[in-house]
């Protein structure tokens, strides 16, 4: 864990020390989750605390895979963490099919569902 304050609604740091923390780590991978994902603005959150320690281990990890339930996929939110190019993977629920799905294609994003296996 990271330290800092923490938000229990949301199960999440937020504040100087988990930004700190991160940005002297290095990870092989990050799971990302957030309020939205979009092919233009990437991954993006309501909370502005909550983006700021987002970036810090975006920027800390070697890969990052991202999942978004289908509600997020094609939505965006105030604060920007990361541009899809910095996102691996994409895991989500949203149907294959989706113009919003296919919009992250399109861009050469990976996405995967979980009955994929």
């Amino acid at each position: 864990m990271p330290g800092g304050q923490v938000r229990p609604e949301e199960l999440s740091f937020y504040g100087e020390a988990p930004v700190r923390t991160f940005k002297d780590l290095c990870f092989d991978t990050f799971v990302l989750g957030c309020c939205g994902v979009d092919p233009v603005q990437g991954a993006t959150a309501y909370n502005l605390d909550d983006v700021q320690v987002k970036r810090a281990a975006v920027a800390a990890a070697q890969r990052v895979i991202l999942v978004a339930t289908a509600d997020k996929i094609g939505r965006t939110a105030l604060g920007r963490i990361c541009s899809m190019e910095e996102i691996a993977l994409v895991v989500t629920d949203a149907p294959a099919d989706s113009p919003a799905v296919e919009a992250l294609r399109d861009q050469g994003v990976e996405v995967v569902h979980p009955a994929d296996g």
